[in-house]
């Protein structure tokens, strides 16, 4: 391109694919070495879609939510899978029992609670920062 224009602006968006040259030389000059270059030239009057990545306080404020929702859901899985456990195991039915699987299920069902909150934030936080650098055309983290 510099060849054509050497004061031509050239922007590119990696994800999309697409150049954006801001320059003086005619649009046919500008084709014509996109195309020896061996590319296909579509030219457009719009520019390239601006990405703009959302904010890090929205992405953490929207991980902490989830996170908190995760502290509620996993628990309540934990003591539905507990409930479905006790009723079905033979030993919980049995005469002898003094109601020790019952005390497990108000007991194991909250410890679930953190690891809930943990995984729902670092689930989302990961999935929001993938998305970030996937718009903004970013192939390392480093």
């Amino acid at each position: 391109m510099h060849g054509v224009d050497p004061q031509a602006e050239i922007v590119g968006t990696i994800p999309e694919g697409l150049i954006e040259i801001r320059g003086s030389a005619a649009r046919a000059a500008y084709i014509a070495a996109i195309e020896q270059a061996g590319f296909r030239a579509m030219p457009s009057h719009r520019g390239p879609r601006r990405v703009r990545p959302r904010g890090l306080g929205r992405l953490v404020g929207r991980s902490i939510g989830w996170g908190l929702a995760w502290a509620v859901l996993l628990p309540l899985l934990g003591f539905g899978v507990m409930l479905l456990v006790i009723t079905y195991n033979p030993s919980c039915q049995a005469p002898g029992d003094s109601g020790g699987c019952y005390t497990g299920l108000f007991t194991g069902a909250p410890l679930l609670a953190l690891p809930g909150a943990i995984l729902g934030l670092f689930v989302t936080l990961m999935r929001g920062l993938r998305r970030i650098r996937h718009e903004q055309g970013i192939t390392t983290w480093f």
